[in-house]
């Protein structure tokens, strides 16, 4: 085997270390007499000293990349979050403002009086309420007798019930009700229980059975 190829294969072997500068004295002499004759030594030895160089721009894409997903994603949360917080507030808003509940009845609360003029004011003394709810005159048959009925009842939400303090105001209030057409009217009824009095026409007689007798002739 040819000498000069087998010290270049030593030569080769022993290039990484003497690139670190882990080698001998007599080892690196050896080996930079060796460079000065070999040029394919040579080569090899400028191939192995490269430093392999990441680009820095590499990185950084990837990390702007990473930083973009995730500050969208934040964004995206935040929003979702919001959206979600929104909603629960407005349903609470409205069940809390809106969702209305009968006021049941009490002969503490209600009362009914008449005026020289026929004509029907029904008072109410209590917490305050939300709204009220009343169907006109409507004919039912009650003991054979033909009448005209009419239906009301009070309504509150959580805001006016007499625990709230969501209005900062008193609960007590005095209401006085008119009723229109009381010249047409032979009994009013009050209804202290959740029903639909805009369709009385198949139910007003079981509703008579159930509701409070306020006033009649």
């Amino acid at each position: 085997m040819n000498e000069n190829k087998v010290k270049c294969e030593i030569i080769k072997d022993v290039l990484p270390l003497y690139i670190d500068g882990v080698v001998s004295l007599e080892t690196k002499s050896m080996v930079e007499d060796h460079l000065l004759n070999c040029e394919k030594c040579k080569q090899e030895y400028e191939e192995l000293s490269k430093e392999v160089v990441i680009p820095p721009n590499i990185d950084n894409s990837m990390l702007k990349h990473f930083k973009e997903n995730f500050r969208k994603k934040k964004i995206k949360f935040a929003l979702v979050a919001s959206l979600i917080t929104a909603m629960v507030f407005m349903s609470v808003y409205w069940f809390v403002f809106n969702f209305e509940r009968v006021i049941p009845y009490s002969n503490s609360l209600f009362s009914i009086d008449t005026d020289n003029n026929n004509q029907i004011y029904l008072h109410y003394s209590g917490n305050n309420y939300y709204g009220t709810h009343e169907a006109y005159s409507i004919p039912i048959e009650i003991n054979g007798v033909s009448k005209n009925v009419s239906f009301i009842y009070f309504t509150q939400t959580l805001a006016e019930s007499p625990s709230s303090t969501l209005l900062g105001k008193s609960n007590e209030t005095e209401t006085v009700y008119q009723f229109s057409e009381s010249d047409q009217i032979d009994a009013i009824y009050y209804v202290d229980f959740d029903t639909d009095l805009t369709n009385l026409v198949d139910d007003g007689e079981s509703i008579v059975e159930r509701a409070e007798l306020l006033w009649e002739k």
